[in-house]
């Protein structure tokens, strides 16, 4: 009978200690995906404070009522600056 009984505590702590085990590796799971997150979050602040620096930010929409400000159609189609038109080019491409 005690036999019985200590095999059945002995088997109860064991059990006890693996579901510790299972809760703590949990944790540390949920844990690392919160700071993996946070990483991302990070890095994506980061990502836009740059645009922001190299003046990215809004130029690729024309504010009226002033000229030169923003991209051209050209520019925005990746292009690159639009060509300076000389002055027989049109001529020379009609014929």
């Amino acid at each position: 009978m005690e036999e019985k009984r200590k095999q059945q505590e002995m088997e109860r702590k064991k059990q006890e200690e693996e579901m510790e085990k299972m809760k703590s590796e949990q944790e540390k799971r949920k844990q690392q995906e919160i700071e993996e997150e946070e990483i991302k979050k990070h890095h994506e602040m980061e990502k836009m404070e740059r645009k922001k620096a190299e003046g990215r930010d809004g130029k690729d929409e024309k504010r009226a009522g002033r000229k030169g400000e923003g991209r051209t159609t050209r520019e925005r189609r990746g292009r690159g600056r639009p060509t300076r038109k000389r002055k027989g080019e049109r001529k020379r491409r009609a014929g």
